[in-house]
């Protein structure tokens, strides 16, 4: 996949202009809003699929601070149960601009289509603003392959001032 012809790196920025990350890929813009712990949050995603790969960058503003924690949480169970996964294993991540560590999270579970799946992600607040970044990938994909897509796409995350 990292070495792939079809992956060309691009920076993209969401829509607050406070977070920013390279996708391999064109990306699309969706928005939708949904139910994160009894708030109503909209979301805003920039996602791209390639080599069987889906990548995405998602950002959300909670109304109230106080349910951050709440919301966080909430929408990393509902992430990892919308795809029947194992029970992830937890890294930490360095995203420039967020002090301290962040949560990354791998497990494998199952595409909504069928077929095994496998699952990096990582969730962030930096208050009113939780961010989210995740790859969505074949299980079979090499460990060489995948530290390349690690190393471009997790490492290229940063939080700036909006």
């Amino acid at each position: 996949m990292a070495c792939s012809p079809a992956l060309n790196w691009r920076e993209v920025r969401l829509p607050s202009g406070g977070f920013s990350g390279l996708l391999p890929c064109k990306a699309e813009a969706s928005e939708r809003v949904v139910e994160l712990a009894g708030t109503s949050v909209r979301m805003a995603q920039l996602s791209c699929t390639v080599d069987g790969a889906t990548y995405a960058l998602v950002e959300a503003r909670v109304p109230d601070t106080t349910r951050a924690t709440a919301a966080l949480a909430h929408w990393r169970l509902a992430a990892f149960q919308n795809v029947k996964a194992s029970v992830p294993v937890e890294a930490g991540l360095k995203v420039a601009g967020v002090v301290g560590s962040v949560q990354l999270l791998s497990a494998t579970g199952q595409h909504p289509g069928g077929g095994a799946l496998a699952i990096q992600a990582a969730w962030w607040a930096v208050s009113p603003h939780l961010y989210h970044a995740a790859v969505y990938s074949p299980p079979q994909v090499s460990a060489r392959t995948l530290q390349e897509v690690h190393e471009s796409f997790f490492g290229g995350l940063k939080v700036v001032a909006p």
